[in-house]
């Protein structure tokens, strides 16, 4: 079968360490050697800028080493969109507004850096997410922003201390996830959640979620607005407390139609344990 490797509409070529992007670069290929960083744009003449291969089996995109990066920032471009795409490597986007991921498979990480705004958007589907650069890392993804998640797949690696994905809203920004999948590979804590202004997760599935740090085996919830329906969770642990879910100095946590297998803390609370300082009032509920 023939493989079109780098087929990619309305995009640069990059070969050194900073692309230069012009409407002159359009109908093109994407070829990247060393660290890139799209940031010298002409923000009069570029606004958006699409990553758009044929299918994801068959459009891949290699960096060309483990620390390379592929890396956006520059906060004038309004949107980025990815789609269609495998890629080996590592997506940091440094600056941004609004980011879409869509039919991805991601061999490598993913990073977005904090703005400590509310209109920035990242919206992930369909996406599949594998750490392979096997770097020691806090966190295999870090996510800030308003951010959904729809029918998408989250695998773990050890080589993450901690968490699989991990969200701060900052206070003010929100999380949605549906129809997803996360295994932490006996190595991570599933989802990490603080500061979130609301956080909603449904109809998804956690497995082999392991905490060795902040407790909570599957998800992590502190300082923020929780709410859960329809989901399932097996085989997850903590060495510390709360099996599934750790709930520190939350504002809300609302739990429906869960079902849990298998789940363990050393410590205390082998499904939940919730916490809350004197100064935090929080209300709770777990419902079936």
């Amino acid at each position: 079968m023939k493989r079109d490797y780098i087929h990619f509409i309305y995009l640069i070529q990059i070969n050194n360490s900073i692309g230069y992007i012009n409407n002159k670069y359009k109908n093109t290929n994407l070829k990247i050697t060393n660290n890139s960083i799209i940031d010298n744009i002409n923000k009069n003449t570029l606004k958006k800028i699409i990553i758009n291969g044929v299918a994801k089996e068959d459009s891949i995109l290699i960096l060309d080493n483990s620390i390379n990066k592929l890396i956006f920032n520059n906060e004038n471009i309004k949107e980025i969109h990815i789609n269609k795409l495998t890629i080996y490597g590592f997506l940091d986007f440094v600056k941004y507004q609004e980011v879409i991921l869509e039919n991805v498979v991601l061999y490598g990480r993913l990073n977005f850096n904090n703005y400590k705004e509310s209109n920035k958007l990242i919206d992930i589907s369909n996406f599949q997410y594998y750490d392979k650069l096997n770097i020691k890392t806090n966190n295999c993804i870090d996510l800030y922003g308003n951010v959904t998640i729809n029918n998408s797949y989250f695998y773990g690696n050890p080589s993450c201390s901690d968490s699989l994905l991990s969200f701060k809203g900052e206070n003010i920004n929100n999380l949605q996830i549906n129809n997803s999948y996360f295994d932490g590979a006996y190595s991570n804590n599933c989802v990490s959640i603080s500061n979130s202004s609301k956080s909603h997760i449904s109809s998804s599935l956690f497995e082999k979620g392991g905490s060795f740090e902040n407790g909570g085996g599957a998800i992590r919830v502190m300082k923020s607005n929780f709410y859960i329906e329809d989901c399932k969770f097996n085989d997850n642990f903590s060495i510390y407390d709360g099996g599934i879910f750790y709930v520190l100095d939350s504002y809300s946590f609302i739990a429906q139609n869960i079902e849990a297998y298998n789940s363990t803390a050393l410590e205390k609370g082998s499904l939940i344990y919730m916490y809350s300082s004197e100064n935090i009032k929080t209300t709770g509920y777990i419902i079936n």
